[in-house]
């Protein structure tokens, strides 16, 4: 990855440095009343690769293609009061288009046991792009992600956690820790 940002929490914009044409960046929204929409940078096409809801958080990953040199803020609607985000440059054109994927819910969440799990896509494409996302609903929380394999990106943020890899085979994984979404997407 070239750059990684965050935004602070129910912040409806990004900051970062100008994007080279060619360049891609992936977007991880996290919001609690519904989708977060309008994702808008100058110069850069965005598309909504792939969303989960579970009830009490929506998220989504976002690709956005440089088509020229960008603009440094990214700006986007939010539903309500709550939302968290980070973004990843990478240097790679993407179409974007959505391989193998998993939006769902942690299925290790429940009230008496660990928030922890050990997610996999199989069936990718080794050198694919692989986003690793995931969140928690709570501002006082910190999702953690442990790729496995190389990666770069936020391990652990307040609400989201997002990282960026190549499969390394046909399988991608990745071990994730206190959140209630995961949301994984091999990406062409």
């Amino acid at each position: 990855s070239v750059q990684v940002a965050v935004n602070g929490v129910s912040a409806t914009t990004i900051t970062i440095a100008a994007v080279p044409t060619g360049h891609s960046l992936i977007l991880l929204t996290d919001a609690v009343t519904g989708q977060v929409s309008a994702v808008v940078t100058t110069n850069v096409t965005w598309t909504q690769l792939l969303t989960y809801n579970n009830g009490t958080g929506y998220y989504a990953i976002w690709v956005g293609v440089a088509t020229g040199t960008s603009g440094t803020t990214i700006t986007m609607t939010i539903p309500g009061g709550y939302n968290t985000a980070a973004v990843i440059e990478v240097t790679d054109t993407l179409t974007p288009t959505l391989g193998q994927s998993i939006a769902a819910a942690n299925p290790a969440l429940n009230p008496t046991g660990t928030l922890s799990c050990y997610e996999g896509l199989t069936g990718v494409t080794a050198g694919h792009l692989i986003a690793y996302g995931c969140g928690l609903d709570n501002t006082f929380n910190r999702p953690i992600l442990y790729p496995a394999g190389p990666a770069a990106g936020v391990f652990t943020y307040q609400g989201v956690a997002l990282v960026v890899g190549y499969a390394p085979g046909t399988w991608a994984a990745a071990q994730v820790t206190d959140a209630n979404a995961v949301l994984f997407a091999e990406i062409t």
